[in-house]
């Protein structure tokens, strides 16, 4: 049972109705994830960080991802957005940042898995001025039919800071 006040919002791009879901205050995240209407595996999370960020969470199509991630941004009129993308959207987010520079001010990258994260903090060189500051974390959050979605309390705050503007690690 969903524990955040989540807004259904619905946006009409190139013809077709595409729904996402808002949440939170403050700067904003777009938070790309598998199943983003299965809102019992994403509810951690967003308790997690929708009192530090405000959330856009799409539900966006399987194929060509990266166009389908444009367009949405496009749709909704964010120019740039602060991306935090979970698993299957890891690639897609990460060619949008690399083919897009100007459009992605923080990437966070989160592979799911259980135990301690193992995280790197760095920026995507290359890519604008002095490159786009970059979050990447295996483990440290995952989903359990049982009980839901899971976040380590570094993870967490790793992410809050990160998506803050602060550079740092979980440590």
């Amino acid at each position: 049972m969903p524990t955040t006040q989540l807004a259904r919002c619905v946006v009409h791009i190139d013809g077709l109705e595409t729904t996402y879901l808002r949440a939170g205050r403050g700067s904003s995240v777009v938070l790309l994830v598998e199943r983003p209407n299965a809102i019992d595996e994403i509810d951690g999370l967003v308790v997690v960080l929708s009192p530090h960020h405000r959330l856009t969470i799409p539900s966006l199509g399987t194929e060509n991802r990266t166009q389908c991630l444009r367009t949405f941004l496009d749709g909704i009129g964010l120019l740039n957005a602060n991306l935090l993308a979970m698993d299957g959207w890891a690639v897609p987010a990460l060619t949008f940042a690399l083919s897009e520079p100007d459009r992605v001010d923080r990437l966070a990258v989160l592979q799911s898995g259980q135990g301690e994260p193992e995280t790197v903090v760095g920026r995507i060189d290359g890519v604008g001025a002095t490159g786009h500051p970059l979050f990447v974390a295996l483990g440290g959050a995952y989903n359990d039919e049982r009980s839901g979605f899971h976040i380590s309390t570094s993870m967490a705050d790793a992410l809050i800071y990160f998506f803050s503007g602060v550079m740092r690690g979980t440590a």
